[in-house]
């Protein structure tokens, strides 16, 4: 378990569904986790443009930078914490805890809570920094990871797998999306763990 005691009060946001009070509660019931480090500009720049990531970094104020997406001047260090965290989880082997999320993150914008794109961040530093060939993502979530599809869609490198209740927001990731990289697995509401791996087992 890969996470960041600061994660716990930076970026804050109120009273809004992606809280730290979530993350607190997972790491106050004495989890055994590794304190992850900050990704580097350079390696968040692989994945997102350097003028959206320096509006972030930015920031001296609490802003909506869509409408479900605060952000403040602690924003820029826990999402680059959080892409941290992701990049060792990749070293070790382990699991990332943190916020702020990441699958609904574009290339050029935040969006649905989302400001880097951390598992599309540890993706790229697999590539780029430990020399994998290829990678495979696989999303399992309510939501459709439109963010990290979207970053990935042209590359053939990169397989991205989206387990996701359908139709549901972002409204992305519906029957007929998918492609040779891309496999979308959409689950219809109130599907139970069978349904859910009985799907993955027969499509992966």
């Amino acid at each position: 378990m890969i996470s960041h005691p600061a994660l716990g009060h930076l970026h804050p946001t109120g009273h809004h569904p992606e809280s730290a009070t979530r993350l607190l509660e997972l790491l106050e019931r004495h989890l055994d986790f590794v304190e992850g480090p900050r990704a580097t500009r350079e390696q968040i720049e692989r994945v997102h443009v350097p003028s959206y990531v320096a509006s972030i970094d930015a920031l001296t104020e609490q802003a909506r930078l869509d409408a479900d997406t605060p952000a403040g001047p602690t924003t820029w260090e826990a999402a680059s914490l959080a892409a941290g965290c992701a990049i060792l989880a990749v070293d070790r082997g382990g699991f990332a805890l943190v916020r702020p999320p990441g699958h609904h993150a574009l290339a050029d914008r935040a969006m649905g809570f989302c400001i880097v794109n951390n598992v599309a961040v540890a993706a790229r530093y697999a590539q780029a920094e430990l020399g994998l060939e290829r990678v495979a993502i696989v999303d399992f979530d309510v939501h459709h990871g439109n963010g990290t599809e979207a970053i990935f869609r042209k590359d053939i490198s990169v397989l991205f797998v989206s387990l996701h209740q359908w139709p549901f927001y972002p409204g992305t990731g519906g029957p007929g999306t998918s492609d040779e990289h891309t496999l979308n697995l959409p689950l219809a509401a109130g599907s139970g763990d069978d349904a859910y791996l009985r799907m993955f087992d027969e499509a992966v």
